[in-house]
């Protein structure tokens, strides 16, 4: 495998990159610009909470309502000491604009979320503090103890909601039947 600086990342077209590291890219973001992605789930599997019509992830995830029973999660430590190497091997080429956390699956099933966040978070201080530290969540876990507090070690969350109608969202997200519906 080539180093981080010279892998780019097409989320559309490869999805491999994402599902064995647990940094990659860095890659132009329409929205964050410069962005390097972390992923937080367990290497070589795809965890979520959704089967979204139309995640690249698709073929790859599992679905799952919650993080009890998934095993090989990575530690804040590895999370960050691999983002560090990550950012010492890119500080030559140019300045990022955000580090993206991503990954291959739904990232507030990660068990110790607050911890890895504010891992990362302190990494990037370090090593990146002109970075925006993002997050990506699909919303299915913000009801859950803890969650909404770990994603305020973050600069930015990119909550999604794809429908508002019960029928529609099991539709597109295909929610595992353990997760609870809607609520109006």
């Amino acid at each position: 495998m080539g180093s981080v600086a010279s892998t780019p990342y097409d989320p559309l077209s490869d999805t491999s990159q994402v599902i064995s590291s647990l940094v990659f890219g860095p890659n132009i973001s329409r929205r964050l610009g410069y962005a390097l992605g972390i992923n937080i789930l367990p290497p070589g599997r795809a965890f979520c909470t959704y089967k979204c019509a139309y995640c690249p992830l698709f073929p790859f995830l599992e679905l799952v309502p919650s993080p009890e029973g998934v095993g090989g999660w990575p530690e804040h430590q590895e999370v960050a000491e691999a983002l560090a190497s990550s950012l010492c091997e890119l500080s030559a080429l140019r300045r990022l604009d955000a580090l993206v956390v991503i990954g291959n699956g739904e990232p507030t099933l990660h068990p110790e979320l607050p911890e890895v966040l504010r891992a990362v978070g302190e990494v990037r201080d370090l090593l990146a503090p002109e970075a925006e530290l993002v997050v990506f969540t699909n919303s299915s876990l913000l009801w859950r103890d803890g969650v909404p507090e770990a994603l305020s070690e973050a600069d930015r969350v990119v909550a999604k909601l794809d429908a508002v109608e019960e029928g529609l969202w099991k539709t597109i997200n295909r929610p595992h039947e353990g997760l609870p519906g809607l609520k109006t």
